[in-house]
């Protein structure tokens, strides 16, 4: 037998139906990827400092007076959560300059014994890396593409330490990485390119720094560390003059200072 119910009873019975159907949409759309959920925009533009380059937008690099940087590097206190930026300029010396929440520094130039980074057809190559220990000191690597260097400044910059000599001299490509672990142990890892590309690993300890290991051969490489106290690394190997046909390579060192294979 046909069961009828009355007519209101009908209409909420649909209106429930409808209700349900839109929390059922509604819970779908937050899931969905690329579909978020309204939240206030928290993004605050900031405007550009120009923290070293010519004066003017006409000043040419190279002109009397004019000096421009061409490699640089960044790196966070982790006492201070404030920036700390290392630059190359065309004058041969490395520039440092801080921002103590308010404004920067004035651009101090380290003590590099006069050594100059390398230079390729394309330009000057990324020589030159800065990191923050955790209690604040900051740390300054560079290379002269025959040797890596390494000094540091608690209230007064070191000498510079000779910490590798790289196997080639004939380089057409480089790049240093320095970072800290989360036992505050110094890690240096580099490539350069010589015929071929090779990728370089080293720590230092509080018994000085270990032996260089070879991890890969490849370039354009990337590196971090993270709180376990693992070094990760991604790099490429160029396997023709064909882009395409390049293939990328990820390896990690473990907590216990391993290195597993490349995959």
């Amino acid at each position: 037998p046909e069961i009828r119910r009355p007519v209101g009873q009908n209409r909420a019975a649909k209106s429930l139906a409808r209700l349900a159907l839109v929390i059922v949409i509604a819970s779908t759309q937050l899931t969905l990827p690329g579909v978020a959920s309204a939240q206030p925009c928290k993004v605050v533009q900031e405007k550009a400092v120009q923290l070293f380059g010519p004066t003017s937008i006409s000043a040419k690099c190279g002109a009397t007076g004019v000096l421009c940087a061409s490699a640089v590097s960044i790196a966070a206190n982790p006492a201070t959560q404030l920036p700390v930026v290392v630059f190359y300029a065309d004058d041969n010396k490395i520039r440092l300059r801080r921002f103590d929440g308010t404004g920067w520094s004035t651009a101090e130039v380290l003590p590099t014994l006069g050594a100059k980074l390398p230079v390729s057809s394309v330009g000057t190559m990324n020589g030159v890396s800065v990191a923050a220990d955790s209690k604040g000191q900051i740390h300054v690597i560079y290379t002269d593409g025959k040797s890596v260097f390494h000094l540091q400044r608690a209230t007064a910059w070191s000498t510079p330490q000779k910490i590798h000599t790289i196997g080639h001299t004939s380089l057409t490509a480089l790049s240093l990485h320095l970072g800290f672990d989360a036992k505050d142990q110094m890690h240096v890892v580099y490539w350069y390119e010589s015929g071929i590309g090779y990728v370089y690993h080293a720590k230092k300890t509080a018994s000085g720094w270990g032996s260089w290991t070879k991890i890969g051969n490849g370039r354009h490489i990337d590196v971090e560390l993270d709180k376990t106290g693992q070094i990760h690394v991604s790099w490429m190997n160029k396997l023709s003059s064909n882009p395409a046909n390049w293939q990328a390579f990820y390896k990690y060192m473990d907590a216990k200072g391993t290195w597993q294979a490349a995959k």
